[in-house]
């Protein structure tokens, strides 16, 4: 049997999901995004995660786009690092 890849899902689709799973059983969205139903139980339960990389590259896009006017050179000195929980 082959590995199977992990598909990433955008958080535009979870929360599509998430809003079908309302409308419809678990069982039924599992079928139509092609997903397991536990995963869409995971979804729901934890809500949207949002990594670090998701954070630093749409940031790094706002500052490339839509504050670029008012912070021009804020792209080439954006820095971002991560923070652990006993860091804090």
């Amino acid at each position: 049997m082959l590995p199977t890849k992990c598909k990433s899902y955008t958080v535009k689709q979870k929360l599509e999901i998430i809003s079908k799973s309302k409308e419809k059983s678990n069982n039924v969205t599992a079928r139509i995004y092609g997903i397991d139903h536990s995963q869409i139980v995971q979804l729901c339960q934890n809500g949207i995660a949002v990594t670090l990389s998701t954070k630093k590259l749409k940031m790094k896009e706002l500052l490339r786009t839509k504050f670029q006017h008012n912070y021009p050179n804020a792209l080439d000195a954006f820095e971002a690092q991560i923070v652990g929980v006993r860091d804090l």
